[in-house]
């Protein structure tokens, strides 16, 4: 949790402007283990013994794309069966296979990385690790000056598997209708939609995103509701409010099996941008990070602000809390954290840097992936692997998933 003790800013240091807080408190607020010291769960151990008797839960990401080769997702990305719909509406092979199974990796700078997608990713899913750092200041790359260092993020479920099925970030009917194809032929337990396919308004008139000879939402609708006869479907409810959800979250209540997903903070009370569910059927909300807001009753602003007067900033107030939410970001110059370098090194370093690996993460994207990994662990700790008994209709309404007791509940 965030320090509540106000420092004397140093300007030369740089100490004392924000107070500190684990990247991972989280975990302990959700119930996944008991501290940030020692960092048990019993929940992990039994979903670690679960995945390696029966397999781990198969997690499929809908989303921009992944980056697959980040540390942190090292053994977690199932890179053979993955694939890319941005370009191709039956997909793309993003990393090749020699006839004796070995990968064939991609050049440098080959792939895009969305940044979306690997947070996502890295929420449900990530793994500590290690990797080589290189001290930035030598000339070349030098063996002898690399120095390991310890990555210890991780996700909720460490133990499940992740297959990324690349979108575009505004994607057309036609290529959701093709990615949701290929995900279904996977058989995963979850399906996670955490951004918006496209307008709702204009989604549900079932009119064409961008040319009138492109199929229609309609389309994607029925093969939605075929899909969530097997897998459960977590989607993003949007973060316009309390008005209407996003598209394809809107559909929940319609289609037995989907459910939308909202955010709430650590209090389990609404945010300022998520939908309020008020007994809606099908919804559940779970935790992400508070956002700014301006009404007649109340202003909620950045409470790092009143730690450090001499930027002469609006103080929060005790009701905007002062955690956020952590996750992974791309490798390279790219992302929400880009790094100063242009350098994009390999999965395995060197390094020149390590802080652009992670960044901030929030919205009701992040509080579906929160809610993909509760409920995925809860699923392999408890060995309930078979989700064609979970039907929508069956879903407490408006469920607050903030824990794992909770996430076993849905069962």
């Amino acid at each position: 949790m965030a320090s509540a003790e106000k420092t004397k800013p140093n300007h030369k240091t740089g100490v004392g402007f924000y107070p500190e807080f684990p990247a991972l408190w989280h975990l302990q607020a959700l119930g996944v283990v008991d501290d940030l010291v020692n960092f048990y769960s019993k929940d992990w151990e039994a979903a670690e013994k679960s995945a390696l008797e029966n397999g781990p839960i198969r997690i499929v990401v809908m989303d921009t794309t992944v980056d697959w080769e980040h540390p942190n997702l090292r053994g977690v990305i199932n890179i053979q069966k993955m694939r890319d719909f941005s370009s191709l509406n039956g997909g793309e092979v993003l990393v090749g296979i020699s006839k004796g199974g070995a990968t064939i990796p991609r050049p440098t700078g080959a792939t895009v990385y969305g940044a979306h997608g690997t947070a996502v990713a890295g929420l449900i899913g990530a793994r500590p690790t290690k990797v080589m750092l290189q001290p930035p200041d030598q000339e070349s790359l030098q063996k002898d000056k690399l120095r390991e260092v310890i990555l210890p993020y991780v996700g909720i479920n460490p133990f499940c598997e992740i297959i990324p099925v690349s979108l575009t970030a505004a994607p057309d009917p036609d290529m959701v209708h093709g990615a949701l194809a290929y995900a279904a032929s996977l058989q995963p337990q979850i399906i996670v939609v955490a951004a918006a396919w496209d307008d709702t308004d204009r989604a549900i008139k079932d009119a064409q995103s961008f040319g009138k000879h492109e199929g229609k939402w309609s389309h994607v609708n029925a093969l939605l509701s075929d899909v969530c006869k097997n897998s459960l479907v977590l989607c993003a409810a949007g973060n316009s409010g309390p008005g209407q959800m996003a598209y394809p979250a809107c559909l929940t209540g319609q289609i037995p099996g989907l459910i939308a997903v909202t955010a709430c903070d650590i209090k389990g009370e609404a945010l300022t941008y998520a939908f309020d569910p008020k007994g809606k059927p099908g919804v559940i909300r779970t935790l992400s990070n508070q956002g700014p807001s301006y009404d007649r009753s109340k202003v909620l602003l950045d409470p790092w602000a009143a730690v450090d007067p001499y930027l002469k900033r609006p103080a929060g107030n005790a009701d905007f809390p002062v955690q956020r939410i952590i996750s992974l970001d791309p490798r390279g110059p790219g992302g929400y954290n880009p790094s100063p370098y242009r350098y994009t090194p390999p999965s395995d370093g060197p390094y020149l840097e390590i802080g652009s690996l992670y960044a901030e993460f929030s919205g009701t994207s992040a509080a579906t992936a929160i809610a993909a990994g509760l409920i995925s662990l809860a699923m392999q700790a408890k060995n309930a692997t078979d989700m064609k008994k979970m039907k929508g209709e069956e879903m407490p309404s408006t469920a607050t998933v903030f824990d794992l007791q909770a996430a076993l509940r849905l069962f």
